[in-house]
């Protein structure tokens, strides 16, 4: 069995098989319920946290979602992260968030984020990083490391990179970007805390 303990899987529907119907992604369709299949699939592991990325979705369709997928997530004693949509994890009193680092800076400057617990954002420089802890962020995700199918021709910046971030911030650091179990080795060198993976989890 694989171990996952050191990675936090990111979600992402449009990665679910081809035959789903991926065009009507509403709660009660067939991709809805074979996405949270999915989810359940993930939080069996003993991965350390689940992302729900799913930013594409009208607002709407992500709070049913990530209600959802909280109960699942609660089921497995499973730390579930929201995305972006504020005023739904708001709704849903959830304590856990993930924001761009333009929406941590506009939200902390609005006084919305003081219901949170845990506050995580994405940083692409070492300048990023700086901002992230000025602003209050509970740890970074930083990347993307490899070249990825989800952005295809965007090279990845690699590990020295990797390593010039954390050697910048005491926050914790998560390596994005075409992640695996077999480069995890390297990330951890380089003075990360983990690393987040997408297709590895959406595949399982």
């Amino acid at each position: 069995m694989t171990d996952y303990s050191a990675f936090i899987a990111i979600t992402n529907h449009h990665l679910l098989p081809p035959d789903s119907d991926t065009l009507d992604f509403i709660p009660g369709s067939v991709s809805y319920h074979r996405f949270l299949a999915q989810v359940e699939i993930i939080a069996a592991t003993n991965v350390s946290a689940i992302v729900l990325r799913e930013k594409d979705l009208e607002e709407t369709v992500y709070e049913a979602l990530a209600k959802d997928c909280i109960t699942l997530c609660t089921h497995y004693n499973k730390k579930l992260i929201l995305h972006s949509f504020l005023e739904s994890a708001h709704r849903l009193n959830h304590p856990y968030i993930q924001l761009s680092l333009s929406q941590l800076e506009t939200y902390r400057k609005a006084g919305l984020l003081s219901d949170f617990a845990q506050i995580g954002t994405s940083v692409h420089s070492v300048d990023d990083v700086r901002l992230a802890e000025k602003l209050g962020a509970d740890y970074v995700f930083a990347g993307n490391i490899y070249e990825t199918e989800c952005k295809a021709g965007l090279a990845g910046r690699g590990l020295a990179f990797l390593k010039e971030v954390c050697d910048n911030t005491c926050l914790p650091v998560y390596a994005i970007g075409g992640m695996t179990p077999d480069r995890l080795p390297g990330v951890l060198e380089a003075g990360a805390k983990g690393a987040c993976m997408m297709s590895g989890f959406m595949k399982l």
